[in-house]
């Protein structure tokens, strides 16, 4: 049998000890209803209609020096499964790459969902450093309670828009080895002289020890 809602219709399934309800396809269990044999007018039953919005992401909203292969969390209010479609990874120049739900790019547990960033993924772009990206979920089908109903939009295409998911990756990391310029006397000496060692940026466990003189003692070290 059927009972109404204020708009809506449900279906019921009554057995031993247990009343649940069909609503978007989603059995739930109800708390605090009796139902009493040989019920056949409507009753009211409190429907799920709201929908999941988010309470916290990681990165934070506009978090800088973000590793460029970090993991994005979107934490919801309450409980959210999988829906349909895809999430999307915006910057400054428009849709960089996605997120497939149903995929490992996008998964589900309790009140979060990880996004895993594959720039090898056809149609995926390779992130930047020094670089501001968004998420953007623009339909509620992709995220869903358990009464299935879609969660916020997150978000916008507009790098004019309000971001809350939005973060900046780090600076590229240094891979050049610094140089060094060694100057001092160029003629024969018979008395104490300085050697200069100039490296082209700041270095650090450069001292005495690094230094060896043949026919000749090291003197004082000074850092400058």
């Amino acid at each position: 049998f059927t009972a109404a809602s204020a708009s809506s219709y449900v279906t019921f399934q009554v057995e031993p000890n247990n009343i649940a309800y069909s609503f978007a396809g989603t059995w739930m269990e109800l708390d605090n209803i009796t139902l009493e044999p040989g019920t056949t007018e409507p009753c009211a039953v409190p429907l799920d209609t709201t929908a999941p919005t988010l309470a916290s992401s990681s990165p934070t909203a506009g978090a800088t020096d973000v590793a460029i292969d970090a993991d994005i969390v979107l934490t919801f209010d309450e409980p959210v499964v999988e829906g349909a479609g895809f999430i999307y990874l915006y910057d400054a120049d428009g849709v960089v790459g996605s997120f497939q739900i149903g995929t490992s790019a996008a998964q589900f547990s309790g009140n979060t969902v990880t996004l895993n960033y594959d720039p090898t993924l056809p149609g995926n772009d390779d992130l930047d450093y020094s670089t501001e990206y968004w998420v953007v979920v623009n339909s509620n089908t992709e995220i869903v309670d358990a009464a299935g109903n879609g969660s916020e939009l997150i978000g916008s295409g507009s790098a004019a828009g309000p971001q809350p998911v939005s973060f900046t990756t780090g600076s590229a990391p240094d891979t050049s080895r610094p140089t060094l310029v060694v100057s001092g006397p160029t003629e024969a000496v018979t008395e104490a002289f300085t050697v200069t060692f100039a490296f082209s940026e700041t270095v650090t466990g450069f001292d005495a020890s690094d230094i060896t003189v043949v026919n000749g003692a090291k003197g004082t070290f000074t850092e400058t």
